[in-house]
């Protein structure tokens, strides 16, 4: 076990975990980030419900849909090939 210099503590060998104003700065600059995220995230969901539809069933929708119920028989394969 480390032995610890006369006048040291543990706490100050562990650290300084003293907050900052600092610390309000970044947490808020993380609470922007993490919402503007969300909403690029839903957008992104969006965007491939509206492909989704537009490809496998020829509408112009961004209401979620399996493209398991399509109509295109074997050419369902071609679709990821040109997306690709």
């Amino acid at each position: 076990m480390k032995k610890l210099d006369p006048g040291k503590t543990i706490s100050n060998e562990l650290g300084d975990f003293t907050t900052t104003p600092r610390l309000l700065r970044i947490s808020a600059l993380a609470l922007c980030i993490g919402a503007i995220s969300a909403f690029v995230a839903l957008g992104l969901l969006k965007l491939i419900a509206f492909f989704t539809n537009l490809f496998f069933y020829q509408r112009v929708s961004v209401v979620a849909a399996e493209p398991q119920g399509n109509q295109l028989g074997w050419l369902v394969v071609l679709i990821p090939v040109i997306g690709a």
